[in-house]
């Protein structure tokens, strides 16, 4: 962030920088993104000297960063009537992390080659915050010193009877690492890590394995009820959408109290057009187009006061490569004006709640990579937590376009998190962090009949906004 910006950024918040702090922050991206958190929720002195500044810093890098076990949420939904209008509610989409309308690449080498280097250095930047890594220094000066400590990507794996052998690279060299199996540590190709360890002639043996991690910081809460419904997968025009389901979706939204302020649809609204094998024989309608008239017509039928924000997956008429875009114009124009068009992923901050939305199809490369099964895909999102990143791998079952930024890089901690994509149902919370798996409207298909593979259809939370705690609806 260069030092304009900064000022700017500060001073919009009514907070003052002293020079010396100004130069500090400029490039500490992460330490400067904590601190304008804590400025628009009016926690910061208005005036930040170099010496606060750094204190303030101590004190979040002395927070603990050990991985937690989840936690399940909270199952009391409380009956209260919202008092504030619908037309009310307050949101925006974070442009800043959303590709809609940004896309740049080409997919040619040099593309490939800034995409990289985009996401490892955006990686590097939260690594700052671990103390285990202070003093890291690039690989190609690392042989320099006693105790070794580097950051780097991993490019290759191999597990040997006794250990894994890893392959390290940044953008100075590449180096051999040795990671012992009695550490039970589990890598996932081209994510970004640091190690500690020390040098035996040319290879680093491996003392201690760093991931970015989550600080545990003060979370966002909207200071009046506001009600919001996770749904995803709805995959309509398909042969197993459950219509019973949906019939009855509407009527319990239509009575159910207290009202609905606001529901995510995290992709695959429709079930597409030779998305799998034989898809064909899955479908009743079979244009692409008549499934999106299908499923703007049901939208329609529920609650136009209710906001809906709609995220495309890889069912949907975007590209198949993420990060995804926006439903383009001619499938939006479809659609009411109480449905808000975002890209996959997405972040949107609801009544000053952030709420990190992604259909989910990097599950299908952190599940079988950290040997995590299909009917957990709680804890592969709790890797992605942890590694700070929706989709690591290149080159797996995830396609990742090569933009000049990475947009599947976890850079702001939400206050939600929210995937699809493996059509199951569940909730719990992670270092202060609400995560969900929304559930589906579509019933087991035969190409999941083969993968044997059972969906939850049917079972979406409700999570209210002021205090988090939690409900169902069952249809």
């Amino acid at each position: 962030m260069v030092e304009r910006e900064l000022i700017s950024e500060f001073m919009v918040n009514g907070i003052l920088l002293e020079p010396a702090a100004l130069d500090y922050l400029e490039d500490r991206e992460n330490l400067c993104s904590t601190l304008l958190g804590e400025a628009r929720n009016n926690r910061l002195p208005t005036f930040l000297s170099l010496s606060g500044v750094k204190s303030m810093e101590m004190k979040l890098i002395s927070v603990p960063m050990q991985e937690t076990e989840l936690e399940p949420a909270r199952a009391e939904f409380p009956k209260v009537e919202v008092t504030c209008p619908k037309s009310d509610l307050s949101f925006y989409v974070d442009g800043e992390r959303d590709i809609t309308g940004k896309s740049i690449s080409e997919g040619g080498m040099k593309d490939f080659l800034t995409y990289f280097r985009a996401r490892y250095n955006a990686m590097r930047r939260l690594f700052r915050r671990r103390r285990e890594l202070t003093g890291s220094l690039p690989i190609a000066k690392a042989g320099r010193m006693d105790e070794v400590k580097i950051i780097g990507m991993v490019r290759d794996i191999r597990k040997g009877p006794r250990a894994l052998s890893v392959t390290l690279e940044d953008e100075s060299s590449e180096i051999g690492v040795t990671i012992f199996l009695d550490k039970k540590v589990k890598l996932v190709g081209d994510e970004v890590i640091g190690v500690v360890g020390k040098l035996r002639g040319k290879r680093l043996i491996a003392e201690d394995i760093v991931f970015p991690g989550l600080p545990i910081v003060q979370k966002n809460r909207s200071s009046k009820e506001v009600n919001f419904l996770m749904i995803s997968d709805t995959h309509f025009g398909s042969s197993n959408f459950m219509w019973d389901s949906w019939h009855s979706f509407i009527t319990k939204l239509s009575e159910i109290e207290p009202k609905i302020d606001c529901m995510l649809i995290a992709g695959d609204l429709v079930d597409g057009i030779g998305v799998y094998p034989g898809q064909i024989e899955d479908l009743d309608v079979k244009d692409v187009y008549d499934q999106y008239e299908l499923a703007a017509s049901e939208l329609d039928k529920l609650p136009h006061e209710m906001k809906i924000f709609l995220q495309p997956g890889n069912h949907d008429y975007v590209r198949l490569a993420e990060p995804q875009p926006a439903l383009p114009e001619e499938i939006g124009s479809l659609f009411s004006n109480n449905v808000v068009l975002i890209g996959n992923p997405s972040y949107i901050n609801i009544e000053g709640v952030d709420v990190l939305s992604y259909h989910g199809a990097g599950l299908d490369d952190y599940l079988p990579a950290l040997n995590i099964p299909y009917t957990k895909p709680l804890e592969g999102m709790k890797a992605m937590l942890i590694r700070r990143h929706l989709a690591t791998l290149y080159g797996g079952k995830t396609p990742i376009a090569p933009e000049s930024r990475d947009y599947l890089v976890i850079d702001k901690i939400p206050d939600i998190f929210v995937t699809g994509h493996v059509h199951g149902s569940g909730a719990a919370v992670y270092r202060g962090v609400v995560i969900v798996n929304a559930s589906t409207f579509q019933s087991q298909t035969s190409y999941q009949k083969m993968m044997n593979f059972v969906p939850d259809p049917g079972n979406f939370l409700v999570l209210n906004l002021k205090d988090m705690s939690s409900g169902r609806v069952v249809v």
